[in-house]
C-alpha cells in the first residue's frame, strides 16, 4: 500500500513538472517569437533610415556639386550673342534638371515625415527635421537662383542683340553717307528714302537705349544673394555699350546734317 502511495506521489510529481515544462517552454517560445517580431520591426526601421540617409545625401550632394557649382562658374552673361544665348541654354537646361530632381526631393521629404513620425528617439526626430528644413532652402534657393538668371538673361540677351543691330545699321548707314558725299545729285524720292533710313535708325537708338536702362534697372533691383552674378561688372558692360551707341549715334546723325546742309548749298 505505502508503495502505491508513493508511486502515485511521484507520477503527480512528475506530471507537476512536466506542465511546468511545458509552461515554460510555451512561454519561451512566445518571448522568442515577440523577440523576432520587434527585431523585424526595429531591422525594418533600420533598413528605413538607411535608404532615407543615402537618398538625402544624394540630394543635397547634387544641390552642391552640381546646382551651386554651375551657378558659381557661371557668373558673367558677356557682350557676346551667342555666348549669352549660351548662357541662357544652360541655365534653362539646369532648370529643367531641378524639375527633373524634384520628384526624388519631395520623396527624401515625404519619408523624413514618416521616420520622424514612428521613431521612438526624439534625438533622432530633431537631427532629421533640422537637415530636412536645411535641405529645403537649399534647394528653395538654388531654384530661385535658376529663375532669377533666366529671367535677367533674357532682358539683357534684348539689349545685346539691340546693339549687335545698331552697329551693323550704323555702318549701313556710314557707307550710304559715304556714297551721298561723293554724289549730291538728289531727288525728292531719294531724299525720303534716306529720312526713312535715318528714322528708323533712331527708333532703334532709342529702343537699344530703353533696353539698356531696362537691364540696368533689373540687375540693381536683383537679390544679389539669390542672383549670384558679377552685376557690377555687367552693368558697366552696358553703360560702355551705350557710350559706344551714343558716339556712332551722334556721328551718324551729324553726317546726316552735314550732307542736307551741303546738299541744300547746291540747289
Amino acid at each position: 500500500e505505502f508503495e502505491s502511495e508513493d508511486v502515485i506521489r511521484r507520477v503527480y510529481e512528475f506530471t507537476e513538472q512536466v506542465k511546468d515544462l511545458k509552461t515554460k517552454l510555451t512561454n519561451d517560445t512566445q518571448d522568442k517569437v515577440v523577440r523576432t517580431a520587434q527585431s523585424d520591426v526595429e531591422e525594418r526601421r533600420m533598413t528605413e533610415i538607411i535608404e532615407f540617409e543615402n537618398k538625402y545625401n544624394n540630394v543635397v550632394a547634387w544641390m552642391t556639386n552640381i546646382g551651386e557649382s554651375f551657378l558659381t562658374q557661371h557668373r558673367d552673361m558677356g557682350i557676346d550673342v551667342a555666348y549669352v544665348s549660351d548662357y541662357l541654354d544652360n541655365h534653362q537646361q539646369m532648370a529643367a534638371d531641378l524639375k527633373e530632381n524634384e520628384a526624388e526631393f519631395r520623396h527624401v521629404k515625404e519619408t523624413s515625415e514618416k521616420i520622424v513620425a514612428s521613431t521612438e528617439s526624439r534625438e533622432l526626430a530633431q537631427q532629421i527635421v533640422e537637415n530636412i528644413s536645411q535641405m529645403e532652402l537649399k534647394w528653395n534657393k538654388l531654384k530661385r537662383s535658376v529663375d532669377e538668371r533666366i529671367k535677367v538673361g533674357l532682358d539683357y540677351l534684348k539689349f545685346i542683340k539691340l546693339v549687335n543691330q545698331f552697329r551693323v545699321s550704323s555702318f549701313n548707314l556710314q557707307e550710304l553717307f559715304k556714297t551721298l558725299s561723293q554724289d549730291l545729285a538728289s531727288s525728292s524720292a531719294f531724299e525720303q528714302h534716306v529720312q526713312e533710313k535715318l528714322n528708323s535708325y533712331r527708333d532703334l537708338y532709342e529702343q537699344l537705349i530703353q533696353s539698356s536702362q531696362s537691364s540696368i534697372e533689373v540687375l540693381k533691383r536683383a537679390d544679389h544673394e539669390i542672383l549670384k552674378l558679377n552685376s557690377n561688372h555687367m552693368i558697366s558692360d552696358i553703360e560702355i555699350m551705350v557710350n559706344e551707341a551714343n558716339s556712332l549715334f551722334n556721328s551718324i546723325k551729324s553726317t546726316y546734317e552735314i550732307w542736307r546742309e551741303r546738299l541744300n548749298s547746291k540747289l
